[in-house]
């Protein structure tokens, strides 16, 4: 049994580039499970869920304060299933729905942004705390400055996030309004382009985002900091296809409506936030792994 090991030790290394990539699977095997990973995204799941949902609200109160007509809204929101597995985006569409028909008032909206906020950064505070265990902080912030810190994560969070939605909802309008100014026979060229613009554009916020969060956990000074970390191109890459999986899964299979009856959107939702924090959590212990290995090979070498 041990010859095996050394012998698939051997072909992986000699794929991979090296002892060092198999070190940082090993590592990465090992912290996973000490960690508690997949608990530790259902917790983050929870978390997630009790912040969606008032941020919603109040996106829509806010909406309709500035303006924006029920015909509008009811467009923008049609546009959210282009993001979110079809299950998931059907549970929001109705949430919007259901508050978009409502008369917007100032104190209303003021009272739902209040409590997006908090909820939104008890959610930030947790995935901190949990990325804080991932990258092994000795000494991880107390309850009132991981809060603080958490208020401009959120900022950021909006800021990236909504980019990247913004890109994909409203990419067909971009797209429309460009190739009206162009001639018919760029056509083609303008929908090629307005994709790639849409799809890269959004992978880079992403990525952006988590690098972000990942380095806020981490304690780098923004000198060390890089913008597109493997291990954040990894979840982002990790998250797409276990979205795309879980909503061929949804098409194919009737089980959470079999299973939990009414609560099947909650069911859904709640599975669906579950696998998107343990790609997000996946991503920092690969980050982790390998600056603890990158540290270990240069503790090992002689001094000049």
């Amino acid at each position: 049994m041990k010859v095996s090991v050394v012998k698939l030790r051997v072909v992986v290394s000699r794929h991979l580039g090296g002892d060092s990539t198999v070190d940082v699977v090993e590592e990465i095997a090992k912290t996973t499970g000490r960690n508690r990973l997949t608990l530790t995204a259902a917790g983050l799941a929870f978390h997630g869920f009790l912040a969606i949902f008032p941020a919603l609200i109040a996106a829509v109160g806010l909406a309709r304060l500035v303006g924006l007509t029920p015909a509008e809204l009811a467009a923008l929101v049609h546009e959210l299933a282009v993001v979110l597995p079809h299950s998931v985006a059907t549970i929001l569409v109705d949430a919007l729905r259901s508050n978009g028909s409502r008369r917007a008032d100032l104190i209303a909206v003021v009272a739902g942004l209040a409590v997006a906020g908090w909820s939104s950064i008890e959610a930030i505070s947790a995935l901190q705390q949990a990325l804080d265990v991932a990258f092994a902080v000795a000494k991880p912030h107390g309850f009132l400055l991981r809060r603080l810190r958490a208020v401009p994560l959120l900022a950021v969070t909006i800021v990236l996030a909504g980019t990247a939605v913004a890109l994909l909802v409203f990419g067909t309008s971009i797209e429309r309004s460009v190739a009206g100014l162009l001639p018919t026979s760029l056509h083609d060229v303008v929908v090629v382009v307005t994709w790639i613009i849409r799809i890269v554009g959004s992978l880079l916020a992403i990525i952006l985002l988590l690098s972000l969060h990942y380095g806020a956990a981490e304690g780098r000074s923004w000198r060390d900091w890089r913008s597109l970390s493997p291990g954040s191109t990894i979840a982002t890459v990790g998250w797409i296809l276990a979205s795309l999986g879980y909503s061929l899964y949804l098409t194919h299979s009737a089980g959470e409506s079999a299973t939990y009856g009414p609560l099947a959107g909650v069911a859904v939702l709640l599975l669906w936030l579950y696998l998107t924090f343990i790609m997000v959590l996946i991503g920092a212990e690969v980050d982790h792994a390998i600056v603890s290995q990158h540290q270990s090979r240069t503790n090992q070498e002689p001094p000049a």
